[in-house]
């Protein structure tokens, strides 16, 4: 049996993206909040998209077999050091979105703000179900003295804390519904994955 490794952009629509006749073992998904339309929504926004690409893994898995999250991270946008290049400049900050100081100096942070990231980490895990992470860690910066892009440091999220220790524990997460601030994100029975609903 041969191995195919085929990119989609998301497991609702591969049904045109993969022909039928092919033996597919494992697809591959990688989805990201982080380079489409600009992004400012509050976290448990976020932990609800995050979420609603459980029904597409569920039923991607049901029509063709074993889906992974090949590639994932808990950035909402694209600040970070360099993501996008080199001396590049984040189109957050050149659209006019805001600085990316608040969401690059992790340091920084409110408890707050930690949980609902922990809570958009969780919706991932859970809705992705098979996944990699995108980087373990990312080195200090000479030019910032700390590690830059935190959304995407795995490592420094398992040490502050937005990380969960046990990934089993997100589990089940997106079949509750979510309360982070006050808002309420509920989601259908197709969009739960694990655990209780």
């Amino acid at each position: 049996m041969g191995r195919v490794h085929v990119g989609c952009r998301s497991t609702v629509s591969n049904e045109p993206c993969l022909r039928r006749e092919l033996i597919v073992s494992v697809l591959d998904q990688h989805p990201y909040l982080a380079f489409g339309t600009p992004n400012k929504d509050p976290w448990a926004a976020q932990a609800g998209k995050a979420c609603n690409w459980g029904g597409g893994t569920n039923d991607t898995q049901k029509s063709f077999g074993v889906v992974i999250g090949g590639e994932w991270s808990l950035a909402t946008n694209n600040c970070g050091k360099w993501l996008n290049g080199v001396g590049s400049v984040p189109s957050y900050e050149s659209s006019g979105q805001g600085s990316c100081k608040e969401h690059e100096e992790w340091f920084n942070w409110s408890q707050e703000y930690r949980d609902g990231l922990n809570s958009y980490c969780q919706a991932n895990m859970d809705a992705l179900q098979n996944w990699f992470f995108w980087t373990w860690k990312i080195g200090n910066s000479t030019e910032l003295g700390y590690a830059p892009s935190p959304f995407w440091h795995y490592q420094l999220g398992l040490k502050e804390g937005w990380i969960p220790a046990d990934p089993r524990t997100a589990g089940g997460y997106c079949g509750r519904a979510l309360s982070i601030g006050g808002a309420q994100v509920s989601l259908s029975p197709r969009d739960r994955t694990r655990g209780r609903g």
